[in-house]
């Protein structure tokens, strides 16, 4: 897919009347699987930006999981070398997980939570991309909430054992990338006092991506 092609549906997602064209067309499912690592970075971008615009309506929503949206998102989330394809997954999900169970559900299932933590940690261009991200998998979420906590925590473990290289930049990184962890899990475990200990049940089962993901893990 050219660019200038994924420009136009960006661009025509972004109108009201441009959204309902693309689900009176049918067009939704097409849309997904261009979401894909093997399209290039800026196709990626607009492609993001269309699925976001799109994430408001739930038969939308529908028809991207239907396409097989969420494995897309988990792929380009282990492109660690490609923090533009990470970002515009990221983006993606969280406008979709913000109104959406199974997708949050499913994320978690694929794997995502260990990328976007990355994501805070490392990734200085693309840390609060990745922070809204997991706000939106743990909102309304418990599961998703405890596997956040829990992830944050290790990493923040992780980063603390590691030896800096001696060198002034990489201890100032150290301290920056333990911040921006600690800060997210504070938010979070505060949020979390008083809750009650019991986690709803699942709204549909996340195995129902299995076979369109097979090879993923």
């Amino acid at each position: 897919m050219s660019e200038l092609a994924a420009s136009s549906i960006s661009m025509l997602s972004a109108r009201a009347d441009g959204r309902e064209e693309l689900r009176r067309g049918r067009s939704i499912p097409a849309v997904a699987r261009m979401f894909a690592p093997e399209r290039d970075d800026l196709v990626l971008e607009h492609i993001g930006a269309a699925l976001g615009n799109l994430a408001n309506h739930s038969a939308a929503r529908a028809a991207m999981k239907d396409a097989g949206l969420p494995c897309a998102i988990a792929r380009l989330l282990r492109l660690q070398h490609r923090p533009r394809a990470q970002v515009a997954a990221a983006v993606s999900l969280a406008l979709l997980a913000a109104k959406d169970v199974e997708v949050q559900d499913s994320a978690r299932y694929l794997g995502a939570v260990p990328y976007l933590v990355n994501m805070i940690a490392f990734g200085d261009t693309c840390s609060e991309v990745g922070r809204l991200a997991v706000l939106a998998l743990r909102h309304q979420n418990p599961v998703n909430e405890a596997e956040i906590v829990n992830e944050l925590r290790n990493s923040s473990e992780h980063i603390a054992a590691a030896h800096p290289r001696g060198c002034l930049a990489s201890s100032v990184r150290k301290h920056a990338q333990l911040m921006r962890l600690n800060r997210l899990l504070d938010d979070l475990e505060d949020d979390m006092i008083g809750a009650a200990a019991v986690c709803r049940p699942h709204s549909a089962s996340p195995t129902c991506y299995k076979s369109r993901c097979a090879g993923l893990t």
